[in-house]
């Protein structure tokens, strides 16, 4: 944080994650993109699809809250991996599968995991604007990616979005997601029951996506 060049708590932040002894992810390569002329519909994106099956709610009873994070950024790789490999009309099932995964992922962070790390430790202010920044990056990413119809623009757009990705799992996963281990009990239990259960309310949009909001004073969590 004391980096002379960084007077913003959010560019201190990121330097200390990206400074000269961390070297940056490079985005994954990509293959063939999914039949041409088809957008993602409203009927594709059906949110139901991104609901625990009991296979994960009995991973999660195992798991560490950071393990059950880190295990949704994988499942959301995978899909997006197996779209841009190229093929048939199942592997785009599964990408649209993984953009459903992926709003919800950024729901349950916004609104439980973050307020409940904020409440924890206020000093982690910084980071969690950060996140929330490039929250509203993916967001942007997943609404252009879901509504071209254009066969080589949307996998530009999944190579963008699994460039996106790879910096912000990146961040989270070494600096936000360790930091439930430090959760009170209560707390730890609450915000794993929601991750195993809840499902992303119709039209939920994330919070710097819907308007810039001034930094907060009052106690409340970073928006």
């Amino acid at each position: 944080y004391s980096h002379p060049k960084c007077a913003d708590p959010e560019a201190r932040w990121e330097w200390v994650c990206y400074g000269s002894a961390h070297s940056k992810p490079t985005p994954m390569t990509a293959g063939m993109p999914r039949p041409a002329g088809q957008a993602l519909t409203g009927a594709q994106r059906d949110d139901s699809q991104t609901a625990p099956t009991r296979r994960q709610e009995a991973a999660m009873e195992i798991e560490s809250l950071a393990e059950t994070l880190e295990r949704e950024h994988h499942e959301v790789d995978a899909g997006i991996a197996a779209f841009t490999a190229g093929s048939p009309a199942m592997d785009r099932d599964r990408l649209v599968r993984a953009i459903c995964a992926l709003r919800r992922h950024i729901y349950l962070e916004e609104e439980y995991v973050f307020p409940l790390l904020y409440q924890a430790d206020r000093a982690l202010v910084a980071p969690l604007s950060v996140m929330l920044r490039e929250h509203a990056q993916l967001w942007e990413t997943l609404a252009v990616l879901e509504a071209e119809p254009d066969a080589r623009a949307a996998l530009a757009h999944c190579r963008r979005l699994t460039s996106q990705l790879l910096h912000h799992n990146l961040k989270e996963e070494k600096i936000i997601y360790p930091r439930t281990g430090d959760l009170p009990p209560a707390a730890a239990d609450r915000l794993r029951a929601v991750l195993a259960t809840a499902g992303l309310p119709d039209g939920w949009v994330c919070t710097r996506a819907r308007a810039a909001t001034p930094p907060t004073t009052d106690g409340a969590a970073p928006h």
